[in-house]
């Protein structure tokens, strides 16, 4: 967490406007219509410096020659190469800050599968070594468990399957043996972070197909179902969140936060424009409080917000979802002591 109330807070925009992980167009467009929906003048008016690294070139490596065995996870190479670059991207830039700046990065998806790549290079930023033993904790807001693999998988839609990926746990998916994601070979020593079970909390799940319920249970992942959300209140919830990942006001933990926030956990009568819509979500004021919890710990490094898909709505609903993921960005930077701090002393 930094402290000195002189250094310069900075929101580092990545545009990843990539669609291989899923079959629906449309995806691509959302970095774009953020951008244009305000997102730098609301992110400045937090206080913060904005370096905005453009987008992702998402399409190099679609054309790529696909094998039989890879009917349950396609588009593998294109979906492996593009976080591989995603995650290279990440880590430098985290590695060339300078050591008293305070740099978030802020994600824009395409769809979930970009989280292999973000998440991989924050690994390899904050739970390395070097960092004497801290660790990355993520908060997993989705109507899906994403924790899917390709021999258990109904769709072969890797979207479906970050988190399995992420944890390099070789009796789930050998992820490195899988044409395009060679580079997430565990065995490396300076690289390839694995992703602790024990630091992922899920908030919003309502659609978890049988083989990631297995998952769950064998690994012991927390999760937060909608009867949770709405039985305990959304305050309690995050409460409990915070003390399960050990990032209290009190705790001398050296861990950082990563929330990776799919609109989908949203309710769908507030945000249409998405690929796999699912009833009974949490509210956009739900959502913004989980923004809100996570960026209070002080510990929030970082955010990716993915699978918002203005071509699958009309005017109106990709209108209100494109602003209710504007305001949940909104949420998370403005609760952040940084902010806080900025606009103090502004």
């Amino acid at each position: 967490m930094n402290t000195n109330p002189t250094s310069a807070a900075q929101v580092t925009i990545l545009g990843i406007p990539f669609r291989g992980g899923q079959p629906k167009g449309g995806v691509d467009l959302a970095p774009a219509a953020l951008r244009d929906a305000g997102l730098e003048r609301v992110v400045k008016e937090l206080g913060y410096n904005v370096k905005d690294l453009g987008d992702l070139d998402a399409h190099a490596g679609e054309d790529a020659e696909q094998t039989v065995d890879q009917v349950k996870a396609k588009n593998s190479r294109w979906v492996g190469d593009t976080n591989q670059r995603s995650a290279d991207l990440v880590l430098n830039e985290l590695a060339s800050s300078n050591a008293q700046q305070d740099n978030f990065i802020l994600s824009l998806g395409g769809d979930h599968s970009i989280a292999i790549g973000t998440i991989s290079g924050l690994l390899d930023t904050y739970a390395s070594p070097k960092q004497n033993d801290a660790d990355l904790c993520v908060v997993w807001v989705d109507a899906h468990a994403d924790i899917n693999t390709p021999a258990g998988s109904i769709s072969g839609n890797i979207h479906g399957m970050p988190v399995s990926f992420l944890m390099r746990e070789s009796s789930l998916v050998e992820a490195w043996n899988i044409p395009g994601f060679e580079w997430m070979d565990p065995s490396s020593t300076t690289r390839n972070r694995r992703l602790n079970p024990r630091k992922i909390v899920y908030i919003g799940l309502r659609d978890v197909d049988e083989a990631e319920e297995e998952i769950l249970r064998r690994f012991n992942i927390k999760s937060y179902r909608m009867p949770d959300v709405r039985s305990k209140g959304i305050s309690k919830v995050v409460e409990e969140i915070v003390d399960y990942l050990n990032l209290g006001s009190d705790s001398t933990s050296k861990d950082r936060l990563h929330l990776s926030f799919d609109i989908d956990g949203l309710d769908p009568g507030a945000c249409p424009a998405t690929g796999t819509a699912v009833e009974d979500g949490l509210t956009v004021d739900e959502g913004r409080a989980i923004c809100e919890a996570c960026g209070r710990t002080g510990r929030m490094v970082s955010m990716d917000l993915v699978e918002v898909n203005p071509a699958l709505s009309d005017e109106a609903g990709a209108h209100s979802t494109v602003q209710a993921g504007l305001s949940l960005i909104q949420s998370a930077l403005a609760s952040r002591p940084q902010a806080l701090r900025r606009r103090l002393d502004a």
